[in-house]
């Protein structure tokens, strides 16, 4: 129920207009960048390091908002788009993912932040988890894209992350 004490927030608004399952959307902060290739934008989750970066296709992105100063200084936004959707995640090689499994590199959600002028909320952290589903049976895996440095104990690392430091 919406009412003058608990207004409903204007992105469900926008999305439920649209006829959008909100429970099917997920948002990633981040700097909008230059034009990529075809119809797709450019979002990166930090002005720090501009060679990671992801490709969102225009038309999959369902609202943009201005973050606040405070929750993303330097003109932030904030993207919403369904958690399936193909986007091509950018860093040292190019992988072809859903937009949920790039989540972490974009920090914490802002699920909860308030999204008016100066008024940021702390953000929450999620663990670094990626869903695969196969039939009916559903697997939570750690997320390879989030490590950076590997430390497996096999003797041959056939291992996803940039850089191998196994103790064979």
């Amino acid at each position: 129920m919406t009412n003058e004490v608990f207004p409903q927030n204007p992105v469900f608004e926008k999305l439920l207009a649209e006829g959008v399952d909100v429970s099917e959307v997920m948002s990633l902060p981040g700097y909008a960048g230059p034009q990529s290739e075809g119809d797709s934008v450019r979002l990166f989750p930090s002005l720090q390091d501009l060679s990671v970066y992801v490709e969102i296709p225009a038309g999959a992105i369902l609202h943009v908002e201005k973050a606040a100063e405070t929750t993303l200084p330097n003109n932030g936004v904030i993207v919403w788009l369904r958690n399936d959707t193909e986007v091509v995640f950018r860093r040292t090689r190019t992988v072809h993912t859903a937009a949920r499994s790039v989540r972490h590199v974009f920090g914490n959600p802002v699920a909860n932040a308030d999204l008016s002028a100066g008024a940021g909320a702390p953000l929450v952290a999620e663990p670094q988890f990626v869903e695969s589903r196969r039939g009916r049976l559903r697997i939570m895996a750690r997320d390879v894209l989030s490590t950076e440095v590997c430390q497996s104990r096999c003797s041959v690392c056939q291992s996803r992350c940039s850089v191998c430091q196994s103790r064979a």
